[in-house]
């Protein structure tokens, strides 16, 4: 037993010999009448150290009580097991305890197998740097600038394992070998990492657009609600801005800058193929495998009329052939406000009003004993704001077989806002499957559900008065936010007050702005061979969402005329089906070609209904009984139809793989535009050339991928309100007589059949 603790030791010892962050860390420790072993897990649980040792050898129950400040760890073990018998080493973070009588360790090292060798290129040229190590420990070296290693090894050690960034790692069996020379192979991974596009794949390497790509990993570092906020400081081009830091604000999204000049600047997300028809709410970001950017015409050209402000194609985690698997990952935090408003207190404020007054020739607001009487007065940001939760729980299950594969997994997002009343809570349920019916064909199935609810206060807007915080920055430092009675302060108290100033916490706590949204993604595709080199793909999905709004404001506001309600509706529903039949073939051992061809029909359907009164008598029914209300407000309702038609190619084509050509062009017809101009035409042409794949590049080993490659073509945005290009009826009501009637009047005077497509130029 002793010579294998000793053997085990002796091999810890080689680990990296470096001592620079031993010597850089500096701890302080604090503990009384403690075992050792705490003493020992609180510097583990404080620093990157960590100790072996036999506890059968070393009595770590000994009680121990240590004080020390911003000492070495070599300072801090030599107090620690002085006199004790106790040995300690320490190598970079790895720190050995041993008995007295372990002490030969040079025999010991006797004891181990030495492996030298060189490790060279695929053209015999020294690696400097390969990591080599013990396989399935971290035991390990790196080679010289020579490519030469030695490592000194346990006896039992089978292998050693040789890795460097952009090489195969190999596995080599030691075996009776004391001599192990190693020649790594450039791994093609990064390039032929498959990059997914629009309607389809393409390898890395043989890009010819603008696209960016990020990985679960990257996009699960943040705590964000929307994974669109991931992509902030990730993507060249891509800028992410939250106008509002209120729960469950909208972002705005810019690719490349703004291109649209009456339309919307917002990009086209994708979700499993599918095109979302507005913003990217639906998504938990846990859920996500990969985001694709494309960001130029010659990567957005295939998307038509919705592609001049770039695309975000999304690709949700599938689940896996084999053991099933549960995953679950989850945070909680606290917001805090970093900085606040620098406010008068009211001392201050009642002499600068008094200012004031002489300024105006008035007599004096407050009297010279009132204001030594007053203090500090009312901070109205501390009444306002608060410190706030946020939290994100995701559940996950995957696994499957050889046909079946399955990923469903559910997710809670709560927000609370850091004014008070103010949060945003977000439930989902989604689910994966994918079923092969036989070897050529299978059917996949998307499923997510949403429900979000979001209360909101008026915390953005400057009016003095009705904000809650343009009211808690012009409130009166006097006042306090109640009353000897308990009631809400009249704010019309401030002497500068006009007619209408709230009281800030009574803005936050006596409006109500509930926003409830329920949604449903379902994605069904079919994919498969029908001839040899033919995959044909058809999906059909439908995007349904629902809007409840219910606003009340209490009676108890000076602004709200008695009480004031109203309820609204709205509900979209938005179909799709595309049919994408793709033919590849490698001609030849230089030739590549891709062809693919399409036809997609979308539709879309949007109604609204709102209604409101006011004047209560009671806040008791909130907005629930609109017909309590003294005075009803007249009923509004809307209806919003539209459908578009599309047809698109592209050509893909690669010779030896370093000459690319990409061409697409899209027709898109749609119900939004005049008789005249139904149809829109997006082409797109690009070139590359992968000069690191030529034979004068071989001398330039410093750079192993350089590409050229140029593109240009147009885009569209069909973000306008449809109905634009005809003559429209709009109800007016009238007063003939004193009675009230309702007629009609021309809502556009003159139609506009010549109505046409915005459209983007890109090079």
């Amino acid at each position: 037993m002793r010579n294998t603790l000793l053997i085990f030791f002796a091999g810890i010892f080689q680990l990296y010999a470096s001592d620079s962050y031993s010597q850089n860390t500096r701890l302080t420790l604090d503990l009384n009448s403690v075992p050792v072993a705490n003493v020992l897990d609180k510097i583990e649980s404080n620093s990157e150290f960590y100790f072996l040792f036999n506890a059968k050898l070393i009595d770590v129950k000994r009680e121990v009580s240590i004080s020390v400040e911003d000492k070495k760890i070599s300072d801090i073990l030599e107090s620690l097991f002085s006199g004790t018998g106790v040995n300690f080493k320490v190598f970079d973070r790895q720190i050995i305890l041993t008995p007295d009588d372990v002490t030969a360790l040079s025999d010991v090292m006797q004891q181990q197998q030495k492996v030298t060798g060189t490790v060279t290129d695929k053209d015999g040229a020294p690696l400097p740097g390969v990591n080599v190590v013990v396989t399935g420990k971290t035991q390990g070296t790196l080679t010289d600038v020579s490519g030469k290693y030695s490592i000194e090894i346990p006896m039992e050690s089978k292998s050693l394992t040789f890795s460097f960034i952009g090489m195969v790692s190999q596995e080599i069996i030691i075996g009776t070998l004391t001599q192990i020379n190693v020649t790594m192979i450039e791994s093609a991974t990064a390039l032929e990492e498959v990059v997914v596009i629009g309607y389809g794949t393409v390898k890395k390497s043989d890009l010819t657009g603008s696209v960016s790509s990020i990985k679960e990993d990257e996009i699960n570092l943040q705590a964000v609600r929307n994974p669109i906020q991931s992509l902030t400081g990730l993507v060249p081009g891509v800028n992410v801005l939250q106008n509002s830091g209120a729960p469950g604000s909208n972002l705005s999204v810019l690719i490349r800058g703004g291109n649209s000049l009456i339309g919307g600047n917002e990009p086209l997300y994708v979700v499993d193929g599918f095109p979302l028809s507005g913003k990217l709410d639906i998504i938990n970001p846990n859920d996500i495998q990969s985001m694709e950017i494309l960001k130029d015409a010659s990567a957005t050209a295939i998307y038509g009329s919705r592609g001049a402000n770039g695309v975000v194609i999304i690709t949700t985690k599938e689940g896996k052939s084999g053991k099933t698997s549960i995953e679950y990952n989850g945070y909680y935090g606290i917001q805090k406000v970093t900085k606040r408003l620098d406010m008068l207190n009211a001392k201050e404020f009642a002499t600068l009003a008094n200012f004031r007054a002489t300024n105006d020739g008035v007599l004096p607001y407050f009297s010279d004993s009132e204001i030594a009487a007053l203090g500090e007065g009312t901070n109205w940001q501390d009444e306002i704001i608060q410190p706030a939760s946020i939290q994100n729980h995701s559940l996950s299950i995957s696994g499957g077989n050889d046909k079946t594969r399955f990923n469903v997994s559910s997710n809670y997002f709560g927000q609370e806002g850091i004014i008070i009343n103010s949060d945003f809570k977000r439930y989902q349920l989604r689910t994966n499957l994918e079923h092969k019916i036989n070897p050529s064909w299978k059917i996949s199935l998307n499923n997510v559900l949403n429900r979000t609810a979001t209360n909101n206060i008026y915390s953005d807007n400057t009016t003095r008065g009705y904000g809650v915080l343009s009211s808690a920055l012009t409130a009166a430092p006097t006042l306090t936010a109640y009353n000897e009675q308990g009631n809400y302060t009249d704010m019309r108290q401030y002497v500068f007050s006009d007619a209408q100033a709230e009281n800030p916490v009574a803005l936050a706590l006596e409006q109500k702005d509930l926003q409830t949204e329920n949604s449903f993604l379902l994605n069904l595709s079919l994919e498969g061979s029908i001839l040899k080199n033919f995959i044909f793909k058809s999906s059909a999905g439908v995007e349904y969402n629902n809007l409840r709004r219910d606003y009340y404001s209490s009676t108890k506001l000076i602004k709200s005329l008695n009480g004031a309600a109203s309820i609204s509706y709205d509900e979209r529903t938005y179909i799709v089906n595309e049919n994408i039949l793709t033919y590849s073939k490698e001609i030849g051992a230089n030739h590549i070609l891709t062809i693919l061809g399409g036809l997609t029909v979308e539709k879309s359907i949007s109604q609204s209904v709102k209604a409101s009164s006011n004047g209560f008598l009671t806040n008791e029914f909130d907005s629930y009984s609109l017909q309590s209300g003294s005075s009803i407000g007249i009923p509004t309702s809307d209806y919003i139809d539209y459908s578009m038609l599309s047809f698109l190619t592209r050509i893909n084509y690669t010779y030896k793989g370093k000459y690319l050509f990409t061409s697409s062009i899209r027709a898109d017809g749609s119900s939004r535009f005049g008789v005249n101009e139904k149809w829109g035409y997006f082409p797109s042409v690009a070139l590359a050339w992968r000069v690191s794949e030529e034979d004068f590049w071989n001398s330039l080993e410093k750079v192993n991928n350089f590409k050229i490659r140029g593109s240009v073509g147009k885009t569209g945005n069909t973000a306008i309100s449809p109905y634009q290009s005809l003559s429209t009826l709009s109800s007016v009501p009238i007063v003939l007589n004193d009675n009230l009637y309702l007629g009609y009047a021309p809502g556009l005077i003159k139609p506009n059949p010549s109505l046409k497509w915005e459209t983007t130029n890109q090079f």
